[in-house]
């Protein structure tokens, strides 16, 4: 029955069950879902096991890739093969054998299933994929200069991605497949630069390269991606690029801008809540030293510092607690969400009462909005509930007693969401404070006494005389 509901839920991929506690439903995903994988990114207890992982799933990816290539989806095959590096995101790159530029871009043709010119304009006219996003994505650096020498590449440096998959037999399948709308909406809009910031094994050359020949990056959004996924070398290789090229440049606004594509992120903001712990800590790092301590007190639309973002990333960089605190994050600070944000509370809470069986499961989205409260309350809440978040900021001088905008102490938010959690054993005092102990003892006893009495009255009703 399980393995049938799975089946269900991810429409014929094959899909991972995750349980999260006795109360909560099951959630499913695919595992070639590039928002869930980052496998190098995890904690590993035997750090060789990085090199197994990768060399299963770039199996996995291979075979995929000819798997769609077999259904005549040709988008979505070289899609498994341009954007490998994010399905393997920490693992090491493979090496690249000495070629000259012009041998590599026959070898990028090659891996790309390259076919006569004719097809290649006529898909790349359709789909906005181009030669040049395959070599930003791949790091093949020789190909990217080969084809920035030619003069019909001017029009590829500033291609942005429509769809994947629309030139493919089996288009129509993407909306039903998880794993597959996920790539192409994933891949929807990169330009060559873009594409090359977002991946961990990008070389800082690459960018230069890119930038130089007249890259743009609208609204900055190839920083934005680095921030979430990329490394700091990305970061400072564009940082560096772009204020080469003076002019609005020079006064880089792109280390303060708010991203509204990300709730009003910062790219402090981001690197503490969407980046995961490879390179998290050194990225904050850089961009504490380039933009000053006063991005320290920018808010997002969430409300609050890049402190509580960080608090309600469950992958967060433990020793980037200290960091942030340190450097001026106030650990009991109190938040209060913006106006979109609470207005978009108040709309789940009203189709919630409208609608609730449909609406039942918004609780969650509810508190993520329109909670506020500390940076304990984000690391207790439902989006988190990370033990390690929790110790991290009691350890930081965060209070237990605060409340967010809901009257919720944040045990109690912790209980709601994540009834098997065993943080209160962990922390005891630390996270439980000492009326709610008294309270839990006094329900207790309550509890004891109204049982008793049941358990009491049968056997005085059996003894009694006739």
């Amino acid at each position: 029955m399980e393995f049938v509901s799975t089946r269900l839920a991810c429409h014929g991929d094959i899909p991972v069950m995750v349980i999260q506690s006795r109360e909560k439903p099951p959630t499913y995903f695919n595992l070639c879902d590039t928002m869930k994988l980052f496998a190098g990114n995890g904690t590993f207890t035997i750090d060789e096991d990085k090199h197994k992982v990768k060399s299963v799933l770039a199996e996995m990816l291979a075979v995929k890739s000819s798997a769609e290539l077999a259904k005549g989806n040709i988008g979505l095959a070289r899609g498994h093969v341009i954007f490998a590096s994010a399905f393997l995101s920490g693992l090491s790159p493979p090496e690249q054998c000495e070629l000259s530029p012009s041998e590599q871009l026959d070898e990028l043709k090659q891996a790309v299933l390259w076919r006569d010119a004719a097809a290649e304009k006529a898909w790349a006219a359709k789909t906005g994929v181009t030669l040049l996003h395959a070599a930003a994505a791949l790091d093949k650096l020789g190909a990217a200069k080969e084809l920035l020498a030619t003069p019909e590449c001017q029009p590829m440096l500033n291609s942005k991605v429509k769809n994947l998959a629309d030139a493919d037999a089996g288009k129509a399948e993407v909306k039903s497949s998880g794993g597959l709308r996920n790539l192409v909406d994933c891949a929807k809009g990169l330009t060559p630069l873009q594409c090359a910031m977002m991946m961990t094994s990008t070389s800082a050359e690459m960018i230069e390269v890119l930038v130089s020949a007249g890259a743009k990056d609208t609204s900055f959004h190839g920083f934005m991606v680095a921030c979430e996924l990329g490394s700091v070398s990305n970061m400072e290789a564009y940082h560096n690029s772009m204020v080469a090229r003076g002019g609005a440049s020079a006064k880089a606004p792109w280390l303060t801008v708010h991203f509204a594509k990300r709730m009003g992120a910062t790219p402090l903001h981001l690197v503490a809540g969407m980046s995961d712990t490879a390179g998290q800590l050194a990225k904050a790092e850089w961009l504490l030293a380039k933009a000053g301590p006063a991005v320290l007190q920018e808010k997002w639309w969430l409300g609050g510092s890049p402190l509580m973002a960080l608090a309600m990333n469950p992958e967060a960089d433990a020793s980037l607690f200290d960091t942030l605190v340190e450097a001026g994050c106030d650990p009991n600070e109190q938040t209060k969400p913006w106006g979109v944000m609470k207005f978009a509370a108040r709309a789940m809470e009203l189709l919630k009462t409208v609608a609730p069986g449909k609406f039942s499961e918004v609780d969650e989205i509810i508190d993520f909005m329109g909670g506020g409260g500390t940076p304990l309350h984000c690391a207790s809440g439902a989006m988190c509930g990370s033990v390690k978040n929790m110790q991290k900021l009691i350890e930081n001088g965060a209070k237990n007693d605060g409340r967010d905008r809901f009257g919720q102490l944040p045990i109690q938010r912790l209980l709601r969401f994540h009834p098997d959690s065993q943080a209160p054993d962990i922390l005891g005092s630390g996270l439980v404070p000492p009326e709610e102990k008294l309270r839990k003892a006094v329900n207790a006893v309550k509890l004891m006494n109204k049982v008793a009495k049941k358990a009491v009255a049968p056997t005085l009703t059996a003894v009694a005389p006739a």
